[in-house]
């Protein structure tokens, strides 16, 4: 009896010393303060800093000659002699080859005699009929006057006739040399003296201007809205198939007058000296476009956000996590040039998260060289 008593004792304050350890549990977390369950948002900010940039966009584009055309006659006749080879450089008005002279010569000067008839005839007549109108009504009748009159009328118009004949007559003898229209290169020459050529007569030979030259490339339907043709700020250089830039500098002329449907492109004309011949027709060059930008915040493509309806950049301002669209101008190896369009008190938030736009914010700055 005395053995159960003790082992129920033991029991029992086992039991107490349990219930006892709870107590204590349960005041020790009453008195122990709540810890806060929200964390600062801590976001590294930077003041946007405008700079001057040059953004250089590539073209793929094809070489043009400003002029070219096919060299023909005005008149039909025998060639005599060839002054030119294939491959020659030639200038302005040189000539090029020589047709059989001796019929349009023999027809100026027929025209030149004739226009030495008509010059007397056109004098005697104007002599008469000024005598008819100093001699007066009482000497001769007004039937003689108007006689004299028709006479020197006719005699004008013969005149002019026949001026007219004796141009037309020196033209075509100027016209029995053919000579270059601008200055150019010439392709190949297919004539040999001999030949009956005529103004059907075709692939005679080709003349090619090389200097200046031009280089055609496409620009967006975006890009001409920004104002691309007009823009005195623009350069444009070209990089040649072997890699190498080429030394001039080109100048935009003009652009298409109408947008690429299908592509919804636009043409643009760059003109380029080419004094070394160095670009040829048809040739496909790569087209650096380069434009100087004012006030333009470059940013780390990752910084930049893409959405459907635009670009976005997070910031903060007055100690809020905004979202701000913005405009991408360019890019710059591994940047994106942005136009500055950021408020004096607004900064660029770096290590933001999306999900906590809206939200308060605390900021720890971050230098410009970072």
């Amino acid at each position: 009896m005395g053995k159960k008593f003790a082992i129920g004792l033991i029991i029992i304050l086992l039991c107490l010393n349990v219930l006892f350890g709870f107590y204590i549990v349960k005041r020790l977390h009453k008195n122990t303060p709540k810890e806060s369950v929200e964390k600062d948002i801590i976001v590294s900010v930077q003041k946007p800093q405008g700079e001057k940039v040059v953004i250089t966009s590539n073209y793929i584009g094809v070489v043009q000659a400003v002029n070219h055309t096919q060299i023909v006659p005005y008149i039909s006749g025998y060639v005599i002699k060839i002054e030119a080879k294939g491959g020659q450089e030639v200038k302005k008005g040189e000539i090029l080859a020589i047709l059989q002279q001796e019929q349009y010569l023999a027809e100026l000067s027929a025209a030149d005699a004739a226009l030495f008839a008509a010059k007397a005839e056109f004098a005697n007549s104007k002599i008469h009929y000024h005598r008819l109108l100093n001699a007066g009504e009482q000497a001769v009748s007004l039937s003689e006057i108007d006689d004299g009159k028709t006479a020197y009328m006719n005699a004008k118009g013969k005149l002019k006739q026949a001026h007219a004949a004796y141009q037309n007559a020196v033209l075509n003898f100027k016209y029995t040399y053919l000579t270059a229209p601008f200055d150019g290169v010439l392709g190949d020459v297919s004539l040999s003296p001999g030949d009956y050529i005529s103004p059907q007569s075709k692939d005679l030979m080709k003349l090619v201007q090389y200097n200046p030259i031009r280089v055609v490339f496409s620009i967006t339907d975006k890009e001409y809205l920004r104002g691309f043709k007009d823009d005195k700020k623009i350069k444009v250089r070209l990089r040649l198939s072997d890699g190498t830039l080429y030394p001039e500098i080109g100048q935009i002329k003009y652009s298409a007058n109408e947008v690429d449907k299908n592509t919804s492109s636009v043409a643009v004309y760059a003109e380029f000296a080419n004094p070394e011949g160095k670009l040829l027709p048809n040739a496909y060059v790569n087209v650096l476009v380069l434009k100087e930008y004012e006030d333009v915040i470059l940013l780390p493509k990752e910084q930049v956000i893409m959405k459907n309806d635009g670009y976005f950049v997070l910031t903060v301002q007055n100690g809020v996590l905004e979202e701000k669209q913005v405009e991408i101008i360019g890019e710059i190896n591994n940047e994106y040039a942005i136009k500055n369009i950021f408020a004096k008190d607004e900064f660029i938030a770096y290590g933001a998260l999306q999900s906590e736009v809206g939200q308060k914010v605390k900021t720890e700055f971050i230098s410009a060289e970072k």
